[in-house]
């Protein structure tokens, strides 16, 4: 009798033949982990992102996100999120 073999179907994705545990929000495997906001920028990091700021139109950028805010207010329907 024939078995398949699944490591040598080409249709088949790893993540799909072999499913993993991620942890949630804080969680690495079975332990809990500190929060952190991560290593610190560079030198190099910090003058790119200040040479980058100079370039930032703020009024345009205010446009944009007073208009995602209103648009996010007004949605009806899936992803709908409904008042207390």
């Amino acid at each position: 009798m024939a078995t398949s073999d699944d490591s040598t179907d080409p249709d088949r994705r790893d993540d799909e033949a072999r499913p993993q545990r991620t942890g949630g929000a804080g969680e690495v495997g079975d332990r809990m982990v500190e929060a952190s906001a991560g290593a610190m920028p560079t030198p190099e990091e910090e003058e790119a992102a200040r040479r980058a700021a100079e370039h930032v139109d703020l009024e345009r950028v205010g446009e944009h996100e007073r208009e995602m805010t209103r648009l996010g207010a007004e949605i009806q329907g899936e992803g709908e999120i409904e008042p207390r």
